[in-house]
């Protein structure tokens, strides 16, 4: 879905600030100057094209007219609006009321003033508009408003909603991520003993195995620099000659930073959790005592730290 904001620039900032603001929570592309690359488009040619292309007009009217470009006798406000009207865009328009706070100098007089009136009056005589007296009142009616133009064309905010979807998609990484059987022992707090003997072997297996794959690649470098230096080439040679990305002894990313590493953290990470979740078990169902406590403030720190201390490197 895209979306085109139309508005005078310098006196409506915070109001297209705050409107592009709103339009990054979700699905939606905004068709807008502040995001727009460099073109060999002139300014107006630019915006009409964008108005075509948009699937709905967001029109944001305050005290000023806006400049009217050589060759026109209307703003790019106001030809922007007429271009939508003409293309049959779906429009949703928002008028400043005479009582917004706005600093004078952003308030037209004269011949502008009279436009503007114009202006004013055709909207009104053709949309219903909704008016705002502060940028509170401006930011409600701007969401009620996106709310009921997708709720008349049976479209549920949520859907397009990208912070329901990342929580979403981050719950099904973490399910998957997990195996089977923690996932089925972790919600059973009477297994906890085995499930927390389960994680410890698999993360010094795994420490192991990243340990064992490491040596063995030291070897087989050592073994291949000795090799090749039996007939004149130097490891300064071999590493002039390939970039890292080319070296087999250079690029172990996938070993050395990422894929073992992070898992660990992770399963270590899991496992002070659980052991957290079985501390505090224990403490609801046990006479109180100063060894538990301090074993359940132990665990927290421990966790703590590890949060701190370490992170997936990426």
């Amino acid at each position: 879905m895209k979306v085109f904001i139309s508005s005078t620039f310098i006196d409506l900032e915070d109001l297209r600030s705050n409107t592009l603001e709103f339009f990054k929570k979700f699905a939606i592309t905004p068709l807008a100057m502040e995001v727009w690359s460099s073109s060999t488009d002139d300014p107006i040619t630019k915006c009409l094209i964008k108005v075509r292309e948009c699937d709905l007009f967001i029109g944001i009217y305050g005290q000023r007219y806006g400049f009217i470009p050589e060759g026109h006798d209307k703003s790019i406000t106001e030809l922007e609006y007429i271009e939508a009207k003409k293309y049959n865009v779906d429009t949703l328009l928002f008028v400043m009321g005479d009582d917004y706070p706005i600093p004078v100098k952003y308030v037209d007089r004269g011949d502008k003033y009279i436009l503007l009136n114009s202006f004013k009056n055709e909207l009104k005589n053709n949309h219903y508009l909704s008016f705002f007296s502060s940028l509170t009142e401006f930011n409600n009616n701007l969401s009620d408003s996106f709310r009921d133009y997708l709720n008349e064309r049976d479209i549920d905010m949520k859907d397009l909603n990208f912070k329901s979807l990342y929580d979403e998609l981050e719950e099904l990484y973490e399910d998957n991520r997990m195996t089977k059987a923690f996932k089925m022992d972790s919600n059973n707090l009477d297994n906890m003993k085995v499930l927390l003997s389960e994680l410890d072997r698999q993360i010094q297996g795994l420490k192991k195995f990243h340990d064992y794959i490491s040596k063995s690649y030291n070897i087989l470098e050592s073994d291949f620099y000795r090799i090749v230096n039996s007939f004149g080439i130097t490891k300064e040679m071999v590493d002039e000659k390939y970039n890292y990305k080319e070296n087999p002894f250079k690029i172990r990313d996938w070993e050395m930073i990422t894929f073992f590493p992070n898992r660990i953290i992770e399963l270590e990470k899991v496992k002070l959790s659980f052991e957290l979740i079985e501390l505090n078990r224990r403490a609801e169902k046990e006479a109180w005592s100063e060894e538990l406590l301090e074993e359940i403030k132990a665990i927290k720190e421990n966790l703590k730290n590890h949060l701190l201390e370490r992170g997936y490197i990426d």
